[in-house]
């Protein structure tokens, strides 16, 4: 029997200079109680991509989307390096990598020249969609943003936005709050949405994955994906299977298997509790390449076709890979 495709919609590479000091600081110091210096040698790791590829194949993953989160207009002094660099940068990986990685584009729509940048990121550098950050301080349904939206629609590419909570000081999670994405998928009922995390709270809230559920089930255009779950529902501490069960049983029942995608969010910012996370990630992978004999477990009955779209089927459709 062939082994199922296996796609992570939602992984991150970190670069030198990618990231505001203040950011990484405080998700070094203030979270994990990793040093700054420990941080950038950690970045200095993987020059090209090829460690996130080992990293990737030790997962069992077979094609990874990823991310560009701009943070820079969130701190004071902004991200040292260049964000159309960043962007190229990540295109060049992927091409260099063909067929096993994709880069979306990512922006802060606040910085002037970013439409320009996106439509050549996608015809001239392989970009296959927009990736947005909103908790670093705008509202996803913020008029400045439509502008993107409608690009997405023209160039027929898929926007992800990144919902729920973050605790790194100087970001406010208002912003991440997935009800300002109905407005946009009620005004563009043409342009694909996936939200990003599905609202994903920090224990042992709910209330943004409720928001999120509901968004998703009222707009026909409307995604999710469950990258970074595995840090909850997992982990030694917080292990709670029977909880993330409920939620994926709702999910399906409630949006369908259909609008679910899969997604790690790794590699754990390459400055935390790296050891620990890919424990994690590989007990994530195995959950989702044997979901219909794990949800059996705790009662959640899922089928090898609505497994197969989870897996890899949404994304190939929405994001085309």
């Amino acid at each position: 029997m062939t082994k199922a495709r296996l796609i992570d919609t939602h992984r991150h590479y970190w670069g030198v200079g990618w990231d505001p000091v203040q950011r990484v600081e405080s998700y070094t110091q203030g979270m994990y109680g990793v040093s700054l210096e420990e941080a950038w040698y950690r970045y200095k790791q993987d020059k090209d991509g090829s460690v996130m590829m080992k990293q990737v194949e030790e997962f069992d993953i077979d094609t990874v989307i990823l991310h560009t989160v701009d943070s820079g207009l969130a701190y004071p002094g902004d991200t040292p390096t260049d964000i159309e660099h960043i962007n190229k940068f990540q295109c060049e990986m992927a091409e260099r990598y063909k067929g096993k990685v994709y880069s979306l584009f990512g922006i802060d729509p606040r910085r002037p020249g970013g439409i320009k940048m996106f439509e050549k990121a996608v015809k001239e550098w392989g970009a296959i969609g927009l990736s947005f950050w909103p908790i670093a301080g705008f509202y996803a349904n913020d008029p400045i943003c439509y502008a993107y939206y409608q690009k997405c629609i023209d160039l027929d590419v898929p926007v992800t936005i990144h919902t729920g909570a973050q605790h790194a000081s100087g970001l406010l999670n208002k912003y991440g709050d997935p009800i300002h994405v109905e407005e946009i998928a009620r005004d563009l009922p043409d342009l694909k949405i996936i939200m990003c995390h599905t609202g994903f709270d920090k224990y042992p809230s709910d209330w943004f994955w409720e928001k999120a559920v509901i968004v998703a089930s009222c707009k026909p255009n409307v995604y999710v994906d469950v990258a970074d779950w595995q840090r909850e529902y997992t982990c030694d501490v917080l292990a709670d299977m029977p909880k993330f069960w409920y939620k994926m049983k709702t999910m399906r029942h409630v949006l369908g298997a259909n609008k679910i995608m899969f997604g790690t969010d790794m590699p754990s910012y390459k400055m935390g509790h790296v050891e620990s996370d890919i424990k994690l990630t590989k007990q994530w992978v195995k959950i989702f390449r044997n979901l219909p004999e794990e949800g059996k477990k705790y009662g959640a009955t899922f089928t090898e076709e609505e497994a197969a779209l989870i897996m890899h089927g949404n994304a190939e459709r929405v994001f085309k890979v």
